[in-house]
């Protein structure tokens, strides 16, 4: 297992993609599939640090990679109000997409598409008063 706990700042995301690719290398992921798990990575302690409500000045983000039966878990733990994702669904981006579709697209969605474009399965949880946020990837 690695492990890390870094500052909920814009200046800790060096330390998450180095997390990343660590645990990817571990892995043994394809480079492109660790590219995209590390973008993942950076995205969602991007939006920790961006959009986290309730979170305090101090607040610190554990990050955990371990490989399991089912394949590498990176698990991202802090402590704000509940946070519930937004539905990404439906495609954000497509070759064929409309200038009306454009215009009703959301504001933001696009790091949460990468995150669950890069995770098997992913997941969001919320236990007394900790936030965690599950992506599994199997190898």
């Amino acid at each position: 297992m690695i492990q890390l706990e870094i500052p909920a700042t814009m200046e800790s995301l060096s330390r998450v993609r180095w997390f990343a690719q660590a645990c990817a290398h571990v892995a043994g992921l394809a480079d492109s599939r660790a590219d995209l798990l590390t973008l993942a990575a950076v995205e969602v302690v991007s939006n920790v640090v961006r959009h986290a409500r309730g979170l305090r000045r101090d607040a610190q983000i554990e990050l955990t990679g371990k490989m399991d039966g089912q394949g590498l878990l990176l698990a991202f733990r802090y402590t704000a109000d509940r946070y519930a994702p937004i539905d990404t669904s439906n495609p954000l981006l497509s070759p064929d997409m409309t200038h009306h579709a454009i215009e009703r697209m959301p504001e933001g969605g696009f790091g949460l598409g990468i995150i669950q474009q890069a995770a098997d399965t992913l997941n969001y949880r919320h236990e007394d008063g900790v936030n965690t946020v599950q992506i599994r990837v199997r190898i």
